[in-house]
């Protein structure tokens, strides 16, 4: 029988833009951003671990000039037990 306790899921999340150039001139640079969030889970390791591995995903988003033909910016989340 597992009792519950705290585990901390530690959540990576990286954002990442692609740079764009417009007619030969640099409109935006390329920027690569990580924020590590801790989140305490009360409940038994294995339910905890679901849990926070349940936030993982890739997201993409339209880039400030998409509508020029600028990449999508790339938001992925990484969660792991701590």
């Amino acid at each position: 029988m597992s009792c519950k306790k705290d585990y901390t899921c530690q959540c990576s999340v990286t954002t990442t833009t692609p740079g764009f150039n417009f007619s030969g001139i640099t409109v935006a640079e390329s920027t690569n951003t990580t924020n590590a969030t801790p989140v305490t889970i009360n409940d038994k390791e294995k339910d905890a671990k679901a849990k926070c591995e349940d936030g993982t995903n890739t997201q993409y988003v339209p880039s400030t000039y998409s509508s020029l033909g600028q990449d999508d910016t790339t938001i992925k989340t990484v969660c792991a037990i701590k």
